[in-house]
C-alpha cells in the first residue's frame, strides 16, 4: 500500500475516496468563474463603459437567487437522488461558464451570471452526501478537504484568470476554466447515492437507517430555527458573509485604485493566502472535531467567534496600510483565521441537524449566509466609488466583529442543543427495538426527559412519558402540576427547552401544530371545544380541514363519527350552541375523530356534565381505544380515571411522581393521599374530585 493510500486509509477509514474528492474537485471549479468575475472587474467593466456600481447591480440577482437556490435545492435534496443533483448542476456549470465567455452585452452577461448562480444551487446536497458517506471520525477531514475548496477555487482561479486575463483577455479566462468542470462531471457518474442516515444509525447500534418524513422548506426552517445554536449561527453567518462578500468584491477595486495593481499580480496576491489557509483549516478541521469528540462544543463555539473577531482586526489593519506589501500580509492573516473558522460551522451543523432534513438544513443555512450580501455589496462599491476602497474595507469591520458576537452567544445553547440530537438518536434507537419485539411493545408515543416553561418559569422537569396501540393513559395532578403543558408539548403549542417527543419512531420534537396534528397528535380541549355559532354538520366538516382534499375519506369519517354519537344524526343542521353539555363534548370528540387521529388526548372530559351524560362518553371513549386509537386522558375524576385507563402517571410540580398499572395506583393510597388531598381535609370517595390541568 502506497503512502497515498495509507494516509486516505488513516483519515477516511472504509469510505471510499472517490465522493470526497470529485465533490471538493466540483466546488473548486465552482470557484472559479466567481474568483474569476470579482478579479477582472475592472476588465470587464472597461470593456462594457460602464461603472463600478453598475457592475455591483450585474452581481445583485445573483445574490438575490442565491438567497432562494439554497432551500429550493435543499428541498429537492431531501427528496430525490442527491448524486443526480450534483451531476445536473455540473454540467449547468460548464454551461454557463462558456456562455460568459462570448456574452456579447452585459445584460446577457448578467443572465449567464445567473445561470451559473443556479448550477451551484445543489452545494447543499454536497455537504449532506459528505455526513452521509463518511462516519464522524472521518467528517473532519472530509469536510477539511471539500472545505479547502473555498480557498483552492478562488486561489487557483484567480491565479490562472489573474494572468489568462491580463494577457488573452477576460473572455477566454472564462471559456479555459471550464474545461476541469468537464472532467469532474464525468467523474461524478461514478458516485453512488448513499443512505440518509445509516452512518449515524449504525455509530448508535443499528444496522438500518430510520425512516423519517421529509418536511418542506418552510416547516424545516421553523423546525431547526427553534434549535437556539442553529438559529444563532445563521445570523451570525448572515453577517460576517455579507462583510466578507462584499470586501472581497472590493479588494480587487482596493488594489487596482490604491495601489495600481494590475490583473495578473491582483491574482498573485489572491493566491498568496491559499497555502496558509489551507493549513489553518486542515488544523482547524482536526482541532473542531477533535474538540466535538470530546464533547467540548462550546470550545468550538468560542474559537470560532475568536477568529472572526481576529479577522475583523486585520480588516482594519488592512484599510489602514501604507504601503502594498502590508495590505498583502493583513489580507493573508485575515483569511487565513477566518478559513480556520469556517470547518467547525460544518461540522457543527452536520451535528445538530438530522439527516432526514440534513440537506435542507445546508440549504438554509446558505441561506443565511446571502440575506444580506446584495445590500453589502452594493453599499460598499458605491461607497468606494465615492470616498475610496480604503472606506470600503473599513466599514466592513463592525460587521465582522458583531458577527463574531452573534457567534459567541451560541456558546449558551451549543452543548444542549447537540445532547438533544443525542437524545432524540438513542430515543430513536430504543423505539425501532422495541418494534422489533412485536406490536405490543412498540409505543405510539414516546416523550423522553421533556422539560419545557413559559419565559423563565419551567414548568416540567425531565418528564418521561409514553403510550402503546389502544391504551387509556391517565395523566393526573394537582393544579399547577403540569399536565396542560405536557398536552401542548406534545401537540407542537409549546417548544420543550430539552427532551424528545417520538411519535411511531418519528421524531416530531419542536413540529409546528398543524403538521403535528396532520401527523395525528389531536387534543381534544378542556371545556367545550365547539363552534357554536355553526351546525352540527359544518363543525363536522371543519374537523376533516387537514383532509378536504380527500372526499371519500371525510364522507367515511362522518359516518364513523355518527355510528359512535348517533344524537349527533339527528342534530346536524342544528347550531352546535343550542346543543346540551353533554352533547357538545360529545361533538368536540367526533370532530378530533374525523381529524384521523394516531393518537388522541383529552383533557377535562367529564367537567361540568353529569355522571348520565359522563357515562355515556366513558362508552364512547371505550369504543375509540378498543378500534385501536390510543388516548391520554386528562381527568377530574379519581373514580373515572382509575376504571377507565389502563395506566396512570402522576405529576407534582412539573415531576412524574407514579408511572404504572391503575390497580397499583390504586393501592397506593399514600401517594392519592399526599398528592390530591393534601390539605383538603377529605377522603376518595365515589366522584372525588382532583385540580383542573394546569
Amino acid at each position: 500500500m502506497t503512502a497515498v493510500a495509507k494516509d486516505r486509509k488513516k483519515r477516511l477509514g472504509d469510505a471510499p475516496a472517490l465522493p470526497v474528492l470529485v465533490l471538493s474537485g466540483l466546488s473548486t471549479v465552482d470557484q472559479f468563474d466567481t474568483a474569476a468575475f470579482g478579479l477582472l472587474a475592472p476588465e470587464i467593466v472597461a470593456d462594457f463603459h460602464t461603472d463600478a456600481t453598475t457592475f455591483g447591480f450585474i452581481l445583485l440577482p445573483q445574490l438575490l437567487l442565491a438567497l432562494v437556490l439554497p432551500l429550493v435545492f435543499g428541498y429537492i435534496a431531501d427528496r430525490t437522488s442527491r448524486v443526480r443533483l450534483t451531476i445536473v448542476g455540473a454540467v449547468l456549470w460548464v454551461i454557463s461558464g462558456f456562455l460568459s465567455g462570448i456574452a456579447p452585452t452585459v445584460v446577457l452577461l448578467g443572465v449567464f451570471r445567473l445561470l451559473s448562480s443556479i448550477a451551484k444551487g445543489p452545494a447543499p446536497a454536497h455537504q449532506s452526501l459528505l455526513a452521509d458517506y463518511y462516519p464522524t471520525e472521518a467528517r473532519g477531514f472530509a469536510f477539511a478537504l471539500y472545505n479547502a475548496s473555498f480557498r483552492i477555487g478562488p486561489s487557483v482561479g484567480l491565479l490562472a484568470a489573474g494572468f489568462i486575463g491580463q494577457y488573452w483577455g477576460w473572455r477566454q479566462a472564462f471559456i479555459i476554466l471550464t474545461l476541469p468542470g468537464v472532467v469532474l462531471t464525468l467523474l461524478a457518474l461514478r458516485m453512488r447515492e448513499p443512505v440518509r442516515g445509516l452512518i449515524d444509525a449504525q455509530e448508535a447500534g443499528e444496522s438500518e437507517a430510520p425512516q423519517q418524513s421529509t418536511l418542506g422548506p418552510i416547516r424545516a426552517a421553523r423546525l431547526l430555527l427553534k434549535t437556539p445554536t442553529f438559529k444563532r449561527m445563521c445570523w451570525a453567518t448572515a453577517v460576517t458573509f455579507a462583510a466578507v462578500v462584499g470586501s472581497g468584491v472590493a479588494l480587487s477595486f482596493y488594489f487596482h485604485t490604491v495601489f495600481d495593481v494590475q490583473a495578473g499580480m491582483r491574482g498573485v496576491f489572491d493566491f498568496i493566502p491559499l497555502p496558509v489557509s489551507l493549513v489553518t483549516l486542515f488544523a482547524g478541521g482536526a482541532y473542531a472535531q477533535r474538540l466535538l469528540s470530546e464533547g467540548r462544543s462550546k470550545k468550538v463555539v468560542q474559537l470560532t467567534s475568536l477568529m472572526l473577531a481576529i479577522g475583523g482586526a486585520l480588516f482594519a489593519g488592512m484599510a489602514y496600510a501604507p504601503v502594498v506589501w502590508v495590505a498583502v500580509l493583513a489580507s493573508t492573516a485575515a483569511v487565513a483565521v477566518s478559513t480556520f473558522a469556517m470547518l467547525p460551522l460544518q461540522l457543527l451543523l452536520a451535528r445538530l441537524v438530522p439527516a432526514h432534513i440534513r440537506s435542507q438544513g445546508f440549504g438554509i443555512f446558505g441561506f443565511f449566509q446571502f440575506a444580506f450580501t446584495g445590500i453589502a455589496l452594493l453599499y460598499g462599491l458605491s461607497l468606494g466609488d465615492r470616498l475610496g476602497f480604503r472606506a470600503t474595507i473599513l466599514a466592513f469591520v463592525p460587521m465582522l466583529l458583531f458577527g463574531a458576537f452573534l457567534m459567541w452567544t451560541a456558546t449558551f445553547t451549543v452543548a444542549r442543543d447537540i445532547q438533544r440530537m443525542d437524545d432524540t438518536a438513542m430515543a430513536q434507537l430504543h423505539a425501532r427495538r422495541r418494534q422489533a419485539e412485536g406490536p405490543g411493545q412498540a409505543y405510539v408515543l414516546d416523550v423522553r426527559g421533556v422539560n419545557a416553561g413559559y419565559g423563565n418559569v419551567q414548568i416540567l422537569f425531565d418528564v418521561d412519558f409514553h403510550v402503546r396501540t389502544g391504551e387509556v393513559v391517565a395523566l393526573l395532578g394537582t393544579n399547577g402540576a403540569g399536565k396542560s403543558t405536557l398536552l401542548r408539548v406534545i401537540s407542537g403549542l409549546l417548544t420543550p427547552t430539552t427532551g424528545t417527543i417520538l411519535l411511531d419512531g418519528d421524531d416530531i420534537t419542536g413540529l409546528d401544530t398543524e403538521l403535528t396534528a396532520q401527523r395525528g397528535v389531536i387534543q381534544v380541549p378542556g371545556g367545550r371545544g365547539v363552534f357554536p355559532g355553526l351546525s352540527v354538520a359544518r363543525n363536522l366538516e371543519l374537523g376533516t380541514y387537514l383532509y378536504w382534499s380527500e372526499p371519500d375519506y371525510v364522507e367515511q369519517a362522518q359516518r364513523d363519527v355518527l355510528e359512535l354519537f348517533p344524537r349527533l344524526g339527528e342534530r346536524m343542521k342544528q347550531p352546535a350552541g343550542t346543543l346540551s353539555g353533554g352533547e357538545q363534548q360529545m361533538l368536540t370528540l367526533a370532530q378530533s375523530l374525523m381529524s384521523r387521529p394516531r393518537i388522541l388526548m383529552i383533557d377535562e372530559l367529564s367537567l361540568g356534565l353529569a355522571p348520565i351524560v359522563v357515562q355515556e362518553l366513558l362508552v364512547a371513549v371505550r369504543e375509540i381505544a378498543a378500534r385501536g386509537t390510543p388516548i391520554v386522558l386528562v381527568e377530574q375524576s379519581v373514580n373515572i380515571a382509575m376504571t377507565l385507563a389502563d395506566r396512570a402517571y402522576f405529576l407534582e410540580k412539573g415531576e412524574v411522581r407514579f408511572d404504572g398499572a391503575t390497580s397499583e395506583l390504586m393501592e397506593r393510597g399514600d401517594l392519592l393521599r399526599s398528592i390530591f388531598l393534601e390539605g383538603a381535609g377529605t377522603k376518595m370517595g365515589a366522584g372525588t374530585k382532583l385540580g383542573a390541568g394546569s
